[in-house]
Order: C-alpha cells, then structure tokens, then sequence
C-alpha cells in the first residue's frame, strides 16, 4: 500500500520487480544476470563513464530509477552540456521529484498527471478521454 501511495497508482512491488527484470532482458537479450552486472557496474559513476566515451551526447535518456532521482548527478551531467531526459516518470512522487529539477524533457506513459501538475485547471480533451476509453 505504501508503494501504491508514493506512485499514485496500484502497482505492487512483485509487479514493479517483474517490469524492471522483463526490461532488463528486453533491452539486453541473451545476456545472463552477471554479465548484466558487470555492464551496470561500469557505469556505476556516470559521470566518469560519459567522461570516457569518445563523444559528448547531446542527450542522456535513461530510466530515472536508475539514475536520475539524484539531483546533483542531473546537475553534473548538465553542466557537462548533455540534455537529462529521465524515462518513464509515471508515479506521483516521482514527477513531482523530476519537475522539482526543472527538466528540459519528460518521459511519460501518464501525461495526464504530469498536465494536472504543470495546472491543476487543466483537463482532458474528451476525444482523449474516448480514446483511453
């Protein structure tokens, strides 16, 4: 229930660990859980991992469990001149956290509580409604 609370809707902790665990083995097929490790762990201080590439990114999006609920990582990273587009910022609390550090970009799958948050007048156009059924 505390989850449910903090994400402003009803998924559970199981099903939060089975999201992040099926994107995991989405994003990297056939590789197994240490080789998984050994890759995340390379990038453990992103700073220093952007540092080694050799490119500047224009844009740095990746999920913002992952990384970018630490603010002065964000702050870091912009300031290196990359553009944070945290993804996906579905919870509550996790887009006030997000717009708290005035973002260029928001990732959504609920753009309607980032709208009501941005202005609590705004509503959904009924055509967008029909469609969400």
């Amino acid at each position: 229930a505390q989850y449910a609370t903090l994400n402003g809707d009803e998924t559970s902790p199981v099903r939060w660990l089975i999201d992040r665990l099926w994107a995991l083995t989405a994003d990297h097929p056939g590789e197994n859980l240490f080789e998984l490790m050994l890759c995340m762990a390379s990038q453990y201080d992103l700073p220093s991992y952007l540092a080694g590439l050799d490119f500047v990114p224009e844009v740095l999006s990746c999920q913002y469990n992952t990384c970018f609920r630490d603010l002065d990582l964000v702050q870091k990273v912009q300031a290196a001149g990359i553009e944070v587009a945290p993804w996906p910022v579905d919870g509550v609390f996790d887009l006030q956290s997000i717009l708290d550090m005035d973002p260029v970009t928001v990732v959504t799958n609920r753009p309607e509580r980032l709208f009501q948050m941005l202005d609590p007048a705004w509503t959904m156009p009924a055509q967008a409604a029909a469609m969400l059924g």
